[in-house]
């Protein structure tokens, strides 16, 4: 249920916000020595502000004022260098842990290879049981499809292989990446923190 709202308003300052039965005419309003309005009616506008970044903006609570009325808004305020440090910090981390997961192109497959524990796990069991099979010189018969849609044949511990050394290259690759991103973020200056997107893919393309 919305709330009547007014606001007590002393040299364009609010003083202090007054919940009311009812908005009455502003002829009724009562009034401040220099003639404007000592009590307005009040509107909120939680609306974000353009611009807003939530790794390098804090949002506060402000009033606009105008002669009839009062506007509770949402302003940008700026953080400190050192917490957009922290944040972008995490945020890189928080990324590679996302294209980790994503995974790795594979060419022979034409598809990608997710690259989270459970596929990791799944692939590793099915690399053990190929080797085991071949050591008991046994037939080799894997199929299986990718979260992507591809299917996958393994009839030989270099198939499996190959799967299992380009997933364990794409982690080990985004993990270097990640670690040069944050020693680059540890030495920035503001204008470097402020301009720095952590998900740009310049900062995690194989060189």
């Amino acid at each position: 249920m919305s709330k009547n709202i007014m606001v007590i308003v002393e040299n364009e300052t609010v003083i202090r916000e007054e919940v009311v039965g009812f908005i009455p005419d502003t002829s009724l309003w009562p009034k401040n020595d220099d003639n404007s309005y000592a009590r307005r009616a009040m509107d909120t506008d939680l609306s974000i502000p353009v611009g807003y970044k939530p790794h390098l903006h804090h949002l506060k609570m402000s009033y606009n004022i105008e002669p009839e009325k009062v506007t509770k808004v949402h302003i940008i305020e700026d953080i400190s260098d050192e917490d957009v440090r922290a944040a972008l910090l995490s945020s890189a981390s928080s990324h590679c842990e996302t294209l980790i997961s994503d995974g790795v192109f594979i060419p022979t497959l034409s598809s990608m290879f997710k690259a989270d524990n459970g596929s990791i796990t799944r692939l590793k069991s099915v690399r053990d049981d190929v080797r085991e099979l071949e050591t008991n010189s046994l037939p080799v018969n894997y199929k299986f499809r990718t979260y992507a849609g591809a299917t996958v044949t393994i009839t030989s511990s270099v198939e499996v292989d190959v799967l299992y050394d380009a997933v364990n290259e794409h982690i080990r690759l985004m993990l270097s990446k990640s670690a040069d991103l944050a020693e680059q973020i540890d030495v920035m200056d503001h204008d470097q923190l402020w301009g720095t997107d952590v998900k740009a893919a310049e900062h995690w393309m194989d060189a």
